[in-house]
């Protein structure tokens, strides 16, 4: 036990730059989304919990979109990725700004692009934020890139 580091991509602490702590996680479940946004909650309180949300493949996407909607309470704010495809193709029939739209969140928002979401948060981030990646993805590079982005501002 002593040597147990936890789970790859499981609340994973990716690092922490300029104040900015940067934790990656594979949740792309709306209940797997809750547990590790109420666990943030509790282990930072007091801070602004940033969720980036990359939704994965467009047939989980549209039968859960409401549902995937009501899962990001415990955030202060949150971003929508577009659709990590996986084995799928895009059939035309959602589109990651529906379960924006779908949503009952108060800050929450679609940019589609990885990088422009990290050089977004690298604009927008502020000492004492914690920034969480989800998703079953390559959402885990936005929090990689921030991270970058923050050191070469340092």
């Amino acid at each position: 036990m002593r040597d147990y580091r936890g789970s790859a991509r499981r609340f994973e602490w990716k690092g922490e730059i300029g104040g900015v702590i940067v934790i990656d996680d594979y949740a792309h479940h709306p209940t797997e989304i809750e547990a590790t946004l109420a666990a943030a909650r509790r282990r930072y309180p007091e801070r602004r919990i940033w969720a980036i949300f990359q939704p994965h493949t467009y047939s989980r996407t549209k039968h859960m979109l409401y549902r995937m909607g009501e899962s990001f309470d415990a955030a202060d704010l949150v971003i929508v990725t577009d659709i990590y495809a996986a084995r799928e193709m895009d059939d035309g029939n959602v589109h990651a700004r529906e379960l924006v739209a779908a949503s009952t969140h108060h800050a929450i928002r679609y940019i589609g692009a990885r990088q422009e979401v990290a050089a977004y948060l690298g604009e927008h981030t502020a000492p004492g934020d914690v920034v969480i990646t989800l998703g079953a993805g390559d959402s885990y590079q936005i929090g990689e890139w921030l991270l970058e982005l923050l050191e070469a501002r340092a």
